[in-house]
């Protein structure tokens, strides 16, 4: 589900941009030979992604190019997952000044560094170098001129930095995907997350933020209260480093998967329009927590494999759930205020429902076949 929502940016970002893309125009003489510096980049080209890629022919109609319908300029340049196999990045791409669009994720460039050169490509708006084979410390420079990037993706790479003040100025940021960036010594993180005002859709999984020392700063910022989607999975952290992110009330997506939550923290019920919760594989005990009674908006709700012993009332109450799991806990029939039936009563939108029954037998099914399992 939350590549729905990533998917879901991005498309909303393609749709705003789209009015101006086109493959009628006739593409710059100027820019049609930059490309083609650019392609020099790369020595293996398995599928022949750039065959169209000729200097005889309209380079507004090659593979993964999108000019202005009018103007004939490169405002696209999009070669995801191409698997092009390069060892650096031709600097000609700076001579695409009106270019918006730049993803070159899912290629191969052979552990080299993030060229320093992105961080001159002051036009960009969406930049996507996920999945890439980039690896060492992110340019501190990366961010300094970008002030029109909404989408950054570098994700799943082999990078780490220690120092996110290169994030900061990305005030029109609205995406940022950091997940397996290793952050665990990035001493100003939460201060930066902070200071983005545009921010709604952040990705810190697998981050290694367990490592990171307390204690943590105690942040006042209003900024991200329109941040709706935050994925902290994998990161080993627990409630401390949690509260860094109190403020951020209009989350509808949280992803706490494969942390060592123990409990909950009193303020939680606050997120009041969560619509998807996962707070499975922690280390989270006794009953399933009372502040889940707030989010009545919730359709996707993951706790399994804690040590919860007891199912509340409250899980009866949240009518919307689409998808439910309680399994791998351990949970016992006498440990139940509520049947398995009274849980599934009025909710019909309920779709997956995962528990145990090796423990729970007769009255913990209520009005279900006790066969069920």
């Amino acid at each position: 589900m939350g590549m729905c929502f990533i998917i879901g940016f991005a498309l909303i970002f393609l749709l705003s941009e789209i009015s101006q893309f086109g493959l009628c125009g006739r593409c710059i003489e100027s820019e049609k030979r930059a490309l083609l510096k650019f392609k020099t980049s790369f020595h293996d080209d398995p599928y022949n992604r750039l065959s169209s890629w000729s200097p005889k022919t309209n380079c507004c109609r090659w593979h993964g190019i999108a000019c202005h319908n009018i103007t004939g300029h490169v405002l696209k340049l999009d070669l995801n997952f191409d698997s092009l196999e390069a060892i650096g990045v031709d600097p000609s791409l700076l001579e695409l000044k009106h270019l918006i669009y730049l993803d070159l994720s899912g290629n191969n460039f052979n552990a080299i560094s993030i060229p320093i050169l992105f961080g001159s490509m002051e036009g960009l708006s969406y930049l996507s170098i996920s999945e890439s084979n980039f690896k060492g410390m992110i340019p501190s420079n990366l961010g300094g001129n970008l002030t029109n990037l909404q989408f950054l993706d570098v994700r799943w790479n082999h990078l780490h930095t220690n120092d996110m003040s290169w994030v900061s100025d990305l005030q029109s940021l609205q995406y940022l995907n950091l997940s397996d960036v290793y952050l665990g010594e990035a001493h100003n993180l939460f201060q930066v997350l902070h200071m983005l005002p545009s921010l709604l859709q952040h990705q810190l999984e697998g981050c290694g933020l367990g490592n990171l020392f307390a204690p943590f700063p105690s942040i006042n910022s209003t900024y991200n209260a329109r941040v709706e989607v935050l994925s902290l999975a994998g990161n080993e952290i627990d409630g401390q480093i949690f509260n860094a992110f109190q403020n951020w009330t209009s989350l509808e997506f949280l992803d706490l998967y494969s942390n060592n939550f123990s409990s909950m923290p009193s303020w939680f019920g606050e997120f009041k329009n969560l619509v998807f919760i996962d707070l499975s594989w922690n280390a989270l005990c006794g009953p399933i927590p009372v502040v889940l009674r707030n989010m009545t908006s919730l359709e996707y709700l993951d706790l399994s494999s804690n040590n919860f012993s007891l199912i509340p009332s409250l899980l009866g109450e949240l009518k919307r759930l689409r998808y439910l799991d309680i399994s791998k806990n351990r949970i016992i029939a006498t440990a139940m205020d509520i049947s398995v039936s009274q849980i599934l009563k009025n909710k019909c939108h309920l779709k997956i429902f995962y528990f145990d029954t090796s423990n729970l037998q007769g009255e913990a099914f209520g009005d279900l076949d006790s066969n069920m399992t």
